[in-house]
């Protein structure tokens, strides 16, 4: 499909220009993501301007046709059974999507049709699955069958774009479960607290089974204002969930492994806790307030607030009265939603006592650094590996995909205090592995080989990736490693396997491929490497494709 969608008026895209092709079965290619992701994006955007305008005939129709859209099926179908992590989870049916088998892909496309288009989807209840916590309970997830996260998926695409636009109207500091949001993005808007911060208060909190208490009569009242995607919603609430052969009500609650929940979470808490903060004035929390600022990711916040100049001088009590206003005001908001604070991780902040966040600890005025717990997990379980006895290839093997993962996380974020600690863990695994092998080199993996974003550019508050494309592509870049860096501009940001281009979203990772495997002599030079999505990469290391190399 040559002509996107924004050269089409609503008139045309309506009498099928942009319908599936008829006859034939659906094969999955790069090309054809490429082909489907314009579009869909396309009609998200036009979505959010509708929303925007304030224009309701116009958000029923784009909802309606984001809703029914091929293309948005491709993708939805691609995003469940190749991107997201449940790809090799099923539901009660025991069924998985296997892109290879293009007649049940295109017989999927059939029953999306017409579930979609005359209103007959019924979703199966979901599979509950226990997940033991660290503190000895359990979490209850619940997983849906894989056809019906596709549909969450469909749904999740007209949803995402009404949140997206409650949080840019009212510049909401929510970053979890969004497109080019991370973690990262929450912890940088506490940077000034914990650089600066000498006279704030931090109030750290926790919403108790959000996923598992949040009212449906409260979700479905928001969902009125979604036409599209209301009779879909109610009848995924009211599924149920099967657990030791036998099936469930459900009256509260969204599960945990659903597609559409997280997105469901953000729609109520921006609305019981964001906006409403957002809207409430300064004078409400205390006369003597000079600053409060909400960060939120998924269901832990942090409330920063600081007093006035003549206030500091009483600064105890001016802590203990203005924390207080705030904690009342944020129960009978969450109430709102069947939700409540969980108090054994609720607590104030007065001095410079660290707490943690997202992984990360934060200490008022003494910086950043990684959450002493994750460190020390780190080390447990590098040093589990490095044991007498043990071959040194194998070794390495074993402890760097532990490391990559901390350290990939780490470095969203740019802190020295960090970058300190996992200095001192390189070290003391050198030390190790030179007693052992006689050697200092620990492999690929290194804290310095992580790109650490020393230029990192914190997120715009209540930015969306619906309005600036630009500045996402340009801010993205900056979390790619050197050389990923240097392969994206050499190839002017463009695929070579699938000739379409980076957009450095979250669910799409780049990867570097060795054009001349070094097993046959390839150098690990930037002439050798190229920059490839992880579906393209994956193509050309099937078997089928490796042996015509």
């Amino acid at each position: 499909m040559r002509q996107c969608i924004e050269d089409l008026d609503l008139k045309t895209v309506r009498r099928g220009k942009i319908a599936r092709p008829k006859g034939g079965t659906v094969a999955f290619s790069s090309g054809l993501i490429k082909r489907a992701t314009k579009p869909v994006e396309s009609l998200q955007k036009r979505l959010f301007q509708a929303i925007s305008e304030g224009k309701l005939r116009k958000q029923i129709r784009y909802g309606m046709l984001l809703k029914k859209s091929y293309f948005n099926k491709i993708l939805a179908i691609w995003k469940v059974a190749q991107i997201n992590n449940g790809k090799k989870t099923a539901g009660i049916d025991g069924k998985k999507i296997k892109l290879s088998d293009t007649r049940s892909i295109s017989k999927i496309m059939d029953k999306l049709t017409g579930d979609l288009r005359d209103g007959k989807w019924q979703p199966l209840p979901a599979k509950r699955v226990m997940i033991p916590k660290p503190d000895g309970s359990e979490r209850p997830l619940g997983i849906p069958t894989q056809y019906d996260r596709v549909v969450q998926q469909i749904l999740n695409s007209v949803l995402e774009v009404s949140v997206e636009h409650q949080i840019y109207s009212h510049k909401c500091g929510s970053y979890g479960f969004r497109k080019y949001h991370s973690s990262a993005d929450a912890i940088g808007r506490l940077s000034v607290y914990a650089n600066q911060g000498k006279y704030a208060t931090a109030i750290e909190a926790d919403i108790a089974k959000c996923f598992d208490q949040i009212s449906h009569q409260y979700i479905l009242e928001l969902i009125k204002e979604i036409p599209a995607i209301k009779d879909e919603t109610e009848r995924l609430l009211k599924a149920g969930y099967m657990h030791k052969g036998c099936k469930y009500e459900t009256s509260e609650g969204t599960p945990q492994g659903g597609v559409i929940s997280p997105t469901l979470s953000n729609l109520v808490l921006r609305k019981v806790l964001d906006i409403p903060m957002a809207n409430t004035p300064k004078g409400n929390f205390g006369k003597s307030i000079d600053s409060i600022t909400l960060t939120t990711y998924a269901d832990d916040l942090v409330i920063i607030m600081s007093p006035r100049y003549a206030d500091r001088i009483n600064l105890n009590q001016w802590q203990t009265k203005i924390s207080q206003n705030v904690i009342n005001w944020l129960k009978p908001q969450l109430t709102t939603a069947g939700l409540e604070l969980k108090e054994s991780k609720t607590r104030v902040i007065t001095d410079d006592t660290p707490f943690d966040f997202l992984g990360y600890e934060i200490q008022r005025g003494k910086g950043i650094r990684l959450k002493t717990g994750m460190v020390k997990k780190l080390r447990e379980k590098v040093k589990s590996k490095l044991r007498r006895g043990r071959g040194q290839p194998r070794v390495l093997r074993e402890i760097n995909p532990i490391l990559r993962g901390v350290y990939n996380y780490a470095a969203k974020f740019s802190s020295g205090k960090m970058w300190k600690q996992l200095g001192k863990i390189d070290l003391d695994i050198e030390k190790r592995i030179h007693k052992l092998y006689k050697t200092y080199d620990i492999g690929p993996v290194k804290f310095t080989d992580i790109p650490k974003t020393t230029k990192y550019i914190s997120v715009k508050k209540g930015a969306t990736w619906l309005v600036d494309k630009e500045y996402w592509d340009k801010r993205n870049l900056t979390t790619l490693s050197s050389r990923k860096k240097a392969l994206f501009r050499k190839q002017k940001g463009i695929c070579p396997h699938c000739q379409r281009k980076f957009t450095l979203k979250t669910e799409e990772v780049l990867e570097t491929h060795h054009l001349k495997a070094k097993g046959k002599g390839g150098k690990d030079t930037n002439q050798n490497v190229g920059l490839y999505h992880t579906q393209c990469h994956e193509e050309i290391h099937r078997p089928e494709n490796h042996l015509n190399l």
